[in-house]
């Protein structure tokens, strides 16, 4: 159970590279001892099929994943597979209970966004008067929701820092 929970969590760590699907065909090959020499063939072999398909499927972040696929640090990814291979005892899966704080927090920030969209709009789409009270009130309120929102996320990250 522990070497599929290792070879589960590499082939969903080279997911982002296209090459999930390739390296599930070899997986079987790799373990701990095998395991740096292993993956970089791999990834040597399959360095120009991955660069087609993050260029192809994900232009924005192209070149970003293209440099994490070329400075792997296969020691650190070695160790993370190893943790999951030697583990004794399978990851017994943690289901979080429902936060109705963060999801009540949620919805203020929805609430906020809106209103942030409904006063900010006219300043920046060219309807207002440089000097005019309504543009005056539409920048108080807005910069009002900026730092209501700023408070409400600040919330929400110290709810998901504290989950576990």
């Amino acid at each position: 159970m522990t070497i599929h929970t290792a070879n589960i969590w590499l082939i969903d760590n080279f997911r982002k590279f296209y090459l999930s699907d390739n390296l599930s065909l070899i997986i079987g090959s790799i373990n701990k001892e095998n395991f740096i020499q292993e993956l970089s063939d791999f990834v040597d072999a399959n360095k120009e099929f991955a660069e087609a398909e993050i260029t192809k499927n994900n232009p924005n972040q192209a070149e970003v994943l293209i440099q994490e696929l070329t400075s792997l640090n296969y020691v650190t990814l070695q160790k993370i597979y190893s943790d999951f291979y030697d583990r004794s005892d399978p990851l017994t899966p943690v289901i979080l209970k429902r936060n109705d704080d963060g999801l009540r927090y949620l919805g203020y920030v929805n609430v906020e966004y809106n209103g942030l969209l409904e006063c900010a709009t006219p300043i920046f789409n060219g309807s207002s008067y440089a000097y005019s009270e309504a543009l005056s009130d539409n920048k108080s309120d807005s910069l009002k929701s900026i730092n209501e929102i700023r408070n409400i996320l600040a919330k929400i990250e110290n709810i998901i820092n504290g989950l576990y």
